[in-house]
């Protein structure tokens, strides 16, 4: 998402990690203009997720939510919110050594009176993908996103992704 970012999904494969349920995040300013995409603020993070425990093989709920505080940044500096709320819902369920997962993704727009829908929009994203564990936590992923609200967000996102636990 463009830019509070969060994993709130639960790892479907017990014993895995990866199943933190709350977090801090702090992101000094930028020091290199030039080769950093960063805003110039600092940024503090904090969020709370949560994962349900059922049984392997059914259906799991997971959501979380949270803020993202920021100093007055570089880019469009008196629209700039300094305040952004983010949020995930999702459900997923593991079919042997493949699991599946539904995600929403929302938060607040940046700034304020932006007639840019990118901008001064509430963006959301709708994602759907497969994980598989190819061997004992090795996974390899893929999701796709859609832009539930058009035009907020980049229209449509593939990922591919291999992850170990160590």
């Amino acid at each position: 998402w463009s830019g509070a970012e969060t994993t709130a999904r639960g790892n479907p494969f017990p014993g895995a990690g990866g199943d933190e349920t709350d977090g801090v995040f702090a992101w000094p300013p930028a020091t290199d203009r030039i080769s950093s995409s960063h805003t110039g603020s600092t940024d503090l993070a904090l969020w709370v997720s949560a994962v349900t425990a059922f049984a392997p093989y059914s259906w799991n709920l997971y959501g979380g939510g949270g803020i993202l505080m920021m100093t007055k940044g570089d880019i469009i500096p008196q629209q700039q919110r300094h305040v952004v709320g983010f949020g995930t819902l999702g459900i997923s369920r593991k079919f042997g050594s493949l699991a599946l997962n539904l995600q929403l993704d929302a938060q607040s727009p940046f700034y304020n009176d932006s007639h840019l829908p990118e901008l001064g929009t509430y963006p959301a994203q709708g994602l759907a993908g497969l994980i598989w564990e190819v061997l004992p936590r090795r996974y390899l992923e893929f999701s796709v996103s859609e832009d539930v609200v058009p035009n907020t967000s980049p229209d449509v996102t593939f990922n591919l992704s291999f992850t170990t636990r160590f």
